[in-house]
C-alpha cells in the first residue's frame, strides 16, 4: 500500500509494484489491508488536529503503520531450532 498526506488530503493505492523503488520509504512490510479497514482506521483518529509537537505528519504515518498487522517477515523458521 502507497499512502501519502498532503495539502490535497489523503490518498492511498494498492498494488503489489514498489512504490518508490529508489525512494526514501523509512519503514515497510507486508501487509493485507481493505480500503474500510484504512477508513475505520482513520476515522479513529480523525478527531486529533495537528500539532508539531505532539500529532504532526510523522506520528500520523507512524500511528497508522502500526495498527496494520505485518503478515510475511521475509524470515522462514530454522527447521530443528
Amino acid at each position: 500500500m502507497f499512502m501519502k498526506v498532503g495539502k490535497d488530503g489523503f490518498f492511498f493505492a494498492d498494488g503489489s509494484e514498489d512504490p518508490c523503488p529508489a525512494g526514501d520509504v523509512l519503514s515497510r512490510k507486508m501487509c493485507r489491508v481493505t480500503g474500510m479497514e484504512v477508513c475505520q482506521q482513520l476515522e479513529r483518529v480523525s478527531w486529533k488536529k495537528y500539532d508539531l509537537m505532539k500529532w504532526n505528519c510523522q506520528q500520523f504515518c507512524r500511528h497508522m503503520f502500526e495498527q496494520v498487522p505485518e503478515v510475511y517477515t521475509g524470515s522462514a523458521a530454522t527447521p530443528g531450532a
